[in-house]
């Protein structure tokens, strides 16, 4: 569980989030990737909200997301 844990400009690139609860968690800034294990598009989508940054493979550039305010 990753609930309310500081993930701020960390690299989850490839990380198994399965089962992992990221609701209160800091994820400004975090590299995730859209096809990590455990990936849901719900998640994502809250993910890209809450500011994160997202990369669909290990060559591809960073998509960066725009943020709504």
């Amino acid at each position: 569980m990753l609930n309310k844990a500081n993930l701020k400009e960390a690299n989850l690139i490839g990380a198994n989030l399965s089962g992992a609860e990221l609701k209160d968690s800091e994820v400004t800034n975090t590299k995730f990737s859209s096809n990590s294990p455990g990936m849901t598009e719900e998640l994502k989508q809250n993910l890209i909200q809450r500011r994160a940054i997202f990369q669909n493979s290990l060559e591809e550039p960073l998509i960066l997301t725009p943020v709504h305010r």
